[in-house]
């Protein structure tokens, strides 16, 4: 049975996970890059800042490849090597109860305005005096991935519509969530015997790995609502639908109305309340008709792995 890494201290679990996931990276990002740069004649730098058409597809493809490699295959080889059941280990089953599927879309609808208002306040947010470089250096880092960012997501027909609707929310709506909420907040969750502190570190670990400031809290609160659904439901599923949902949305309203994204959005107080009010709401629902229970998923592996070193000592 695959069961190496479920009976190690969780120590030692997020080693190997960090060894994957950087070693995944170096490797598939070194090979994808050296291929693509060849199939599409364009040199590194016209994959970071792309202007031509060859350039768009292979920055495309780079980051299709670099995110199935780095989230998707570090997870799935975690999983593999931590239970003989790696999909359902990661949390590839269905929500219990099934009312987890809509409780996620519910869930997404109601964050809408305390997301608007996170990101207004993210945007107008500074730092100390102290720091006023490296906030300069990161809005400047900022402008220029949205600049790159806006070159990328440009569409002209539906087929540009359906392609990245594929690389920008299908794809990184599987990986990430296998990633994050399948495996790291799992290890979190264990290592901080709570489940809302795992939560909340993996959200803002999830939210720094994009390397947005601009989008710093929204992200987190996002986050925080996948790894909820992650957790009350059992299940990665509702968490993968909101997420689809979630970046499909921006996607087509971009496509619909790129000038929608370049005009402040106006957020109410009220709005604000009653959506934090809801969320509250929802998250009480979920903990009230959730068959979760900690000590049913963790402290069986804690046990588990006292009798494994028993009965190696004794060997």
């Amino acid at each position: 049975m695959n069961t190496y890494l479920k009976y190690k201290p969780v120590w030692v679990q997020f080693i190997a996970f960090g060894v994957l996931a950087f070693g995944l990276y170096a490797l598939i990002g070194a090979i994808s890059l050296f291929v693509i740069t060849s199939v599409y004649n364009v040199g590194l730098q016209e994959i970071v800042n792309p202007v031509t058409t060859a350039a768009i597809s292979a920055a495309k493809t780079a980051q299709t490849i670099i995110s199935i490699g780095l989230f998707g295959v570090t997870a799935l080889l975690f999983g593999y090597l931590s239970d003989p059941h790696p999909l359902r280990y990661l949390g590839f089953k269905k929500p219990s109860p099934p009312v987890f599927w809509t409780i996620g879309i519910l869930l997404l609808a109601a964050s809408i305005p305390a997301v608007v208002w996170l990101a207004e306040l993210n945007q107008n947010m500074h730092f100390p005096k102290s720091l006023a470089a490296l906030e300069k250096a990161l809005r400047s880092a900022d402008r220029e991935k949205e600049m790159a960012f806006k070159k990328l997501i440009a569409m002209s027909s539906v087929k540009d519509l359906l392609i990245n609707l594929i690389v920008f929310a299908l794809i990184p709506s599987f990986v990430e969530e296998l990633f994050f909420r399948g495996a790291l907040q799992r290890m979190f969750i264990r290592v901080c015997k709570s489940p809302v502190a795992g939560i909340v570190i993996t959200a803002i670990i999830f939210s720094a790995i994009h390397g947005q400031f601009a989008g710093f809290l929204p992200r987190i609160l996002l986050g925080i609502l996948l790894g909820a659904l992650c957790w009350y439901s059992g299940s990665l599923w509702p968490g993968i639908i909101v997420h689809f949902i979630n970046n499909a949305f921006q996607i087509f309203v971009y496509y619909r109305n790129p000038a929608l994204f370049e005009s402040n959005t106006n957020y109410f107080w009220w709005a604000t309340l009653a959506s934090v009010i809801v969320m509250g709401v929802i998250f009480y629902w979920m903990k009230r008709i959730s068959q979760t229970r900690y000590e049913v998923v963790y402290d069986t592996c804690d046990q588990e792995i006292e009798f494994e070193l028993e009965k190696e000592n004794k060997e």
